[in-house]
């Protein structure tokens, strides 16, 4: 009788690696194997896991820092910080504009448009990040007076290793 490529899950948690796996094959009566789980023979998918940079800020001043992340890991932002988000809740009376730095170049913004309660960002092209990589926000210049109590949350996802990253069954 062939061996089917199976393999039984032996951690709980349903997610397995390669050598985690039992092998197995089960027969019914006809005699043909019956697969009890299959695992696709070619190389691992990349399991995403997100990490997001959030925050608030009440109030500030003209061309303040509002927040430097210094990063120990590899973190990728897609184009136009895909999947990030921006609110204010006092919206502000003409355009607000928060430059995004990364390393000391300004590569994007969030942008509060006059009257709005949901700011966009804007990132020309997608970063990854390495140890060592700093990103920052500066406060709008001049400042808006009514622009009130920011909540922000940048979406980006860990870059991982191919080799070590774990398969779902």
């Amino acid at each position: 009788m062939p061996t089917l490529n199976q393999f039984r899950v032996t951690s709980g948690n349903g997610v397995i690696t390669y050598a985690e796996a039992t092998p197995v094959t089960t027969t019914t009566n006809t005699g043909l194997a019956t697969p009890v789980a299959t695992v696709a023979a070619s190389a691992p998918t990349a399991t995403i896991i997100p990490h997001n940079i959030y925050g608030n800020i009440a109030s500030f001043s003209a061309n303040q820092i509002l927040f430097q992340v210094l990063f120990v890991n590899a973190i990728a932002f897609p184009l136009d910080f895909a999947g990030s988000l921006a609110i204010c809740t006092t919206a502000p009376t003409y355009d607000a504009v928060f430059a995004i730095s990364y390393n000391g170049n300004t590569v994007g913004d969030l942008v509060f448009a006059a009257g709005a309660l949901t700011g966009v960002f804007t990132l020309g092209a997608a970063i990854t990040t390495v140890p060592g990589d700093l990103l920052s926000m500066l406060a709008p210049n001049p400042v808006d007076p009514t622009l009130a109590d920011l909540v922000y949350t940048l979406s980006g996802t860990v870059v991982q290793e191919s080799a070590s990253t774990p398969q779902a069954i």
